[in-house]
């Protein structure tokens, strides 16, 4: 969607799951790449041209909302190149990782790297698979936060996050406080560069182009704001004391 609330792709009005436009556009933005362009050469490529905006073509309560034949068009186009890998990076950076920053509230850090993210200027990895536990049993996961006023803390490690060697940010699932209920756990931003953050290349041959990385925080800290979600800003003090309700 452009800044007005119309779509550039739609040129008549109408509101079809799919169109010949957005299709046309993803075609001309990819076209131009050389073969072996790397994953924030490509998501720079179709964020310029407007691609990764138009993919969300609603809002909901917990972010923005993609068009699944939308997704579908721009996934097939990528993986047309013919980099498994590239399509794995995109695939995660617009199904998970914007719209989760999409559901953080206006002005806050995540929400201008959603903004960052839509123009293709920076790429975030999910970081999600701890290093702590299977990369099934994300409940048991071992990576920690901490919020003490206004400043968290980081510890931990992630294993085979997509896009992780070429990100500018990390989001990262970690706990808050002990359990595996849901509410045990949010996510974190986090600067790809920021002190405390390794990532090494998970130097396996699958899917080479998807900058696939492991990742370790040691004592990573940043203002609390880069907390997404739960815990609340008025339960910082209470949760770190394990009084949370």
């Amino acid at each position: 969607m452009s800044d007005d609330g119309t779509d550039p792709f739609l040129p008549d009005g109408t509101h079809p799951p799919l169109c010949d436009g957005f299709r046309a556009a993803v075609g001309r933005a990819l076209e131009p790449l050389p073969g072996d362009a790397t994953l924030p050469r490509v998501c720079g490529a179709l964020g310029a041209a407007g691609i990764l905006a138009g993919v969300y073509r609603r809002t909901g309560r917990d972010g923005p909302v993609a068009d699944p034949g939308r997704l579908g068009a721009l996934l097939a186009a990528t993986d047309a190149r013919g980099d498994n890998g590239v399509t794995l990076g995109v695939l995660v950076q617009t199904a998970s990782a914007v719209p989760l920053l999409g559901s953080a509230p206006a002005g806050s850090p995540a929400a201008r790297v959603y903004e960052e993210a839509l123009r293709g200027a920076t790429t975030v990895a999910l970081a999600a698979t701890d290093a702590a536990a299977p990369g099934s049993d994300l409940a048991g996961l071992g990576t920690e936060v901490s919020v003490i006023g206004d400043e968290l803390t980081l510890t931990g490690g992630k294993r085979w996050a997509t896009g992780a060697c070429v990100a500018g940010h990390l989001l990262v699932l970690a706990r808050h406080r002990p359990g595996r209920h849901f509410t045990s756990f949010t996510w974190v931003l986090v600067p790809a560069d920021a002190p405390g953050v390794e990532i090494v290349n998970a130097a396996t041959d699958l899917l080479p182009g998807s900058a696939t990385g492991h990742i370790r925080f040691d004592s990573v800290r940043l203002p609390a704001d880069h907390v997404i979600g739960w815990p609340l800003p008025d339960h910082r003090h209470r949760h770190r004391q394990g009084q949370t309700t």
